[in-house]
C-alpha cells in the first residue's frame, strides 16, 4: 500500500472531520428533537397533576353531589305511563297555582345518549308573581325538569307566557 502524500492526507483528514461534523450535528439534531419531546410529555404530565389535584380538592363536593343523586335518583322512563304523568302533574300545579291553561301540547319524546326528554309546550294566563312562583317550584333540583323555552307578554288584566318544559328520564 503506497503512503498518501501531502495533499492526500489533508483532503482525508477534511474530509473526515466533514463526516464527524455532519455526525455531531445530526446527533444534535436528534438530542434537540427528543429534549423538545420530553418538554412537551413533561408539560402534559403536569396539566394532568394539575387537573388531579384541583379534583382531589373538589373531592369533598362532588361526593356530596354524588350522595345527593343516590337520594333523588333520575325517573326511569316508562312509555305508558311517564309522558302522561308528567302532564298531568304540570297541569295539577298549575291549577293549584291559580294559572289557566290556554293551550298545551305534548311533543314528541326524544332520546339524547342515556336520556328520554319528554317536551310539554303550554301558554298560560294568570298573575306574574304566582307564575313565577310556580316556576322556581316547579323547576327546582330533583324534579329533573329544564325550561327549554320561555317567552313572556304583559296584557291589560294579566301576563300571558309561552313556556315549554323538559322533563329529563333515564333509561
Amino acid at each position: 500500500m503506497r503512503r498518501l502524500n501531502k495533499n492526500e492526507t489533508r483532503l482525508l483528514i477534511i474530509l473526515s472531520g466533514a463526516f464527524l461534523l455532519l455526525g455531531s450535528l445530526l446527533l444534535l439534531r436528534i438530542g434537540l428533537k427528543s429534549a423538545a419531546e420530553e418538554r412537551e410529555r413533561i408539560a402534559l404530565l403536569k396539566t394532568q397533576y394539575e387537573g388531579y389535584l384541583r379534583l382531589r380538592q373538589q373531592a369533598a363536593y362532588w361526593e356530596a353531589r354524588r350522595k345527593w343523586m343516590d337520594k333523588n335518583p333520575l325517573p326511569q322512563y316508562d312509555a305508558a305511563r311517564s309522558d302522561s304523568d308528567f302532564v298531568e302533574r304540570i297541569q295539577k300545579g298549575l291549577i293549584a297555582a291559580g294559572l289557566r291553561i290556554e293551550e298545551q301540547q305534548l311533543k314528541e319524546t326524544r332520546q339524547k345518549d342515556a336520556f328520554f326528554i319528554a317536551v310539554l309546550s303550554l301558554k298560560i294566563t294568570g298573575n306574574l308573581e304566582t307564575f313565577i312562583r310556580w316556576l322556581v317550584a316547579t323547576q327546582r333540583a330533583g324534579n329533573y325538569l329544564a325550561i327549554s323555552k320561555l317567552n313572556l307578554k304583559a296584557d291589560s288584566s294579566a301576563m300571558v307566557a309561552t313556556v315549554e318544559l323538559s322533563q329529563f328520564f333515564c333509561r
